[in-house]
Order: C-alpha cells, then structure tokens, then sequence
C-alpha cells in the first residue's frame, strides 16, 4: 500500500478535523496531526505506517512522554505516574509502552480510524500525568506553571 493510500484509508474513516502532513516522513510514515488538544495546549500528532510483513503501526513519536519529562524536569516518572501510566496502557486495547513510545498496532485498514481514536485519547491521559508528580510543587506552583505555558 502506498503513503497515498494509506492516507485515503485513514481519510474514510476519519473526520475532516484530521489533517495530514503533505509529505511521508523519512520512514516513509505518514503524519496526522489531530484535533486534539493537550493540558499544554498542543495539538499532538500521531504517526502511522505500514509494517513490512503486513498491518500498521500508529505512534505517538514519543511525544507524550518525553513532552512530560520537560513539563516536570525530571527524567524519572513518580510512583503515583508509573502506576497511572500502567493502568492507562492495560484500559485501553492494544495500546503498548515502548522505551518511551506510545504504539498500537491494527491489521486492516478498516480499522486505522478506531486506532487513532484509541491512541489518542491514550496520549491525551498520559499527558495529564504532569498533574500527579510528587506533592513537593504546590497548587500555585503548577498554576503559574500552567499559566506560563500557554502564555
């Protein structure tokens, strides 16, 4: 299958609110930027390819974690984090934790647009991760820090 009709797969069972980079990246992916919107105020992009023996894999190009680990400055989730984290991975189906990546994997085409659904809404929970780091930030703290960040 080629990027473009991977994208016409993914454009049938999406709404238009979806919108696709004009170019495969490098890794011949393709990149969907979502209507989704983080606690940071970003819009995350999901990242969809076709694996070489057959089915697709959707990832959120280690955003969310990485995006996570800046907003905290600690490298290292807490253990109130690693335990939201684990329960946001075996809630939703399919979705797995690879050395920092969110990924899900999907068989057929028909089934690209309820992956994204999933994967997204996976990364937009563990984006709210930021709000269980350890108790030593006040509720001011995180506020202001809130408040910075979508100045």
């Amino acid at each position: 299958m080629t990027s473009t009709d991977l994208q016409a797969a993914l454009t049938a069972g999406l709404p238009q609110l979806f919108e696709f980079e004009l170019n495969p990246m490098p890794d011949e992916s393709i990149a969907l930027l979502t209507p989704f919107v983080c606690n940071d105020g970003t819009t995350p992009y999901i990242f969809v390819s076709e694996q070489d023996g057959g089915g697709y894999v959707l990832s959120d190009g280690c955003e969310m974690l990485a995006g996570l680990s800046q907003r905290t400055g600690c490298q290292e989730l807490s253990p109130k984090q690693h335990y939201v984290l684990d329960r946001i991975c075996k809630e939703t189906p399919g979705l797995e934790k690879n050395r920092g990546e969110l990924t899900m994997r999907c068989d057929h085409p028909e089934e690209l647009a309820d992956a994204v659904f999933r994967l997204g809404q996976a990364m937009l929970r563990v984006s709210d991760l930021w709000f269980l780091e350890d108790d030593i930030v006040t509720l001011t703290e995180r506020a202001a820090a809130a408040k910075e960040m979508t100045a």
